[in-house]
């Protein structure tokens, strides 16, 4: 049953929104879930899927707001797009574009060119439960529009420091009697405003598109979760170690559980100390299938927890690793054909890595109790913990093994598992890397690339002072420490133009950085001068450096692209193994397991 109502005339709108949530019409492969917690919640069997809202809605500014929110799938970036089909003109006239990962919440202005007999809101991705807890379209007269967009466009100038020369060039035109066209692009701040906001793709959390290589291809995704819905639940319990060493990290990985498309786990933080973080506690977000353990000493608390597990089979994950969002599913399914084996192992992260798959409760309550005094050997009880975990796991081919890897270590594990390289240990004279981790755009996710880089060949890397790094956003093991630079200290600043003046570059410095436009503030030429060398991404971009005024050697580096993530290649093994589960589960009295 939809909770969508039939289309209101417009005439009896005169107080309230043209369009609202209760006038969009779902399109194929979507259907409403009338028992979630609130309305207009639905289920994507597609990873894109449609609404509609039929008008007439006539032409005019409007003001959009707009509230999504994803139930799983948190690792992938979903895209909707809002079209116009005009009742005279153009059909797909593109009005707006919207990017988020857990949630979004925007409030956007959009003009209707014409009359329009119907919007169509298009989601990319979003495959899934997912709430359109808000949206709504409302007229904005001429002169709110107005005075919005000129203090808009003011921010805009004031942000990219071009106010006078548009004061100038705007002054031109008033006096040339062009009142028209300076009326709209004064308007056009309406739009630009957010278009050419720094953070407009921001995703808002951890587990967003830094970590989307953990993620796997949506056909599979959609095949297991049908496979789940049809299978008897075979329920894991997780295993969770953690101390205050670790505690960052460990929010991490409960969020990798909370990512399973698999939902019948239980997951169990053993703590070390008597009360568990707040941003710890705050990650299990309330959900009953959560429990803290705690005790004097993780091993204590591992005791504990083990004597009370709330399922037989159990994975013991790291604090500083992560499942990759199918893992229970296949380490179940692994076991399901073998009830009595002893576990289920799978392929370690990398060559002589850590191993990692599932054992039996017994098993654990037999070997991790507490460590008599010197049986540690000195080593914290966290790691006494993790090998005697490890020593459990029975070796290959004696008991079902998952050709997969299916949990990977925080610093980079999936970047050495797929692309077949190994750590290697900062060494050598210090790099001072200059640039800022704080949300998911291009600038901060081009840091966290150049950092992750640098620090898998060796480089021995130091951040900025005043640079700022999010711990949610960058895996404790890649957080570079910060201290003071001297002059002799060679850095590299990843930073767009008008910020490169906060690293004081002088003859040790190379910045990385680019522009949009062909033309650049003689205040940014005069401090890129001071560096060593500049590089951009592009050969039009150095011609338009050098066209402004900048002196200093010019380097031409395309940003270029991750080909352990974009590639062409077959579909995985996994796909045809749970397509195949799929097919069989849905007849009566049969179940088949992939591998």
């Amino acid at each position: 049953m939809s909770p969508v109502a039939a289309p209101r005339p417009l005439a009896r709108r005169a107080r309230g929104p043209v369009v609202s949530a209760f006038d969009l019409r779902p399109g194929p492969h979507v259907e409403a879930v009338p028992d979630a917690a609130g309305p207009h919640t639905w289920r994507a069997a597609a990873p894109h899927v449609a609404f509609t809202a039929d008008g007439p809605i006539p032409a005019g500014w409007y003001r959009l707001s707009v509230r999504l929110r994803a139930a799983d799938r948190f690792g992938v970036r979903k895209a909707g797009t809002l079209f116009a089909d005009l009742s005279d003109g153009p059909t797909g006239v593109r009005l707006e574009a919207f990017e988020w990962n857990r949630e979004l919440a925007e409030v956007v202005f959009v003009e209707l060119p014409g009359p329009t007999r119907r919007l169509r809101l298009e989601l990319a991705h979003a495959d899934g439960l997912f709430t359109v807890a808000r949206f709504e379209l409302r007229p904005v007269g001429s002169l709110p529009a107005l005075v919005r967009a000129v203090r808009l466009k003011l921010g805009l100038l004031a942000a990219y420091r071009n106010f006078w020369p548009v004061v100038r060039k705007g002054g031109g035109l008033l006096a040339r009697g062009r009142f028209a066209e300076v009326r709209r692009k004064i308007l056009k701040g309406l739009t630009d405003s957010r278009s050419l906001r720094l953070d407009v793709t921001m995703a808002g959390e951890a587990d967003a598109a830094l970590w989307r290589r953990q993620t796997i291809p949506t056909d599979v995704a959609a095949a297991i979760r049908a496979a789940v819905a049809v299978a008897e639940p075979l329920p894991v319990a997780v295993l969770l170690p953690a101390d205050g060493a670790t505690a960052d990290a460990a929010r991490m990985a409960v969020a990798s559980v909370f990512r399973q498309l698999n939902p019948h786990w239980q997951l169990v933080v053993a703590w070390a100390g008597d009360a568990v973080p707040d941003a710890l506690a705050a990650a299990a977000r309330g959900d009953s299938r959560v429990r803290f353990v705690t005790g004097d000493s993780v091993a204590d608390a591992v005791g504990k927890a083990v004597a009370d597990l709330p399922c037989d089979p159990v994975v013991v994950l790291p604090p500083d690793w992560e499942l990759r969002e199918h893992a229970l599913f296949r380490l179940a399914e692994a076991l399901r054909p073998a009830p009595a084996a002893a576990g289920v192992t799978a392929d370690a992260p990398e060559e002589g890595g850590s191993r990692f798959g599932l054992v039996r409760a017994g098993m654990l309550r037999q070997s991790l109790t507490p460590p008599r005094r010197g049986d540690a050997g000195g080593e914290s009880s966290l790691s006494y913990v993790l090998r005697r975990h490890a020593a459990l796991l029975p070796a290959r081919g004696a008991v079902p093994h998952v050709a997969e890897t299916l949990a990977l270590p925080l610093a980079g594990g999936s970047l050495a598992a797929r692309g077949g390289l190994s750590p290697v240990h900062p060494a050598g004279p210090p790099l001072v890397l200059g640039g800022d981790v704080l949300r998911i755009n291009g600038y901060d996710h081009f840091v966290f690339a150049v950092l992750r880089g640098l620090l898998s060949v060796g480089v021995n890397v130091r951040r900025h002072p005043v640079s700022v790094i999010r711990p949610d956003l960058v895996p404790p093991a890649l957080q570079p420490p910060s201290g003071p630079r001297s002059p002799d200290t060679p850095q590299l600043v990843v930073t767009p133009p008008f910020l490169v003046h906060r690293y004081a570059p002088d003859a040790r410095t190379a910045v990385y950085t680019m522009w949009e436009t062909d033309r650049l503030d003689p205040a940014w030429v005069r401090t890129l001068n001071r560096a060593a060398v500049v590089i951009v991404p592009s050969e039009w971009g150095r011609d338009c450096f050098r066209a402004n005024g900048v002196t200093v050697p010019l380097e031409v580096v395309p940003l270029g692209y991750d080909p352990l993530t974009f590639h062409p290649g077959p579909t995985p093994v996994i796909a045809s193994e749970t397509i195949s589960l799929v097919a069989r589960a849905s007849k009566p009295g049969v179940v088949d397991h992939p591998g």
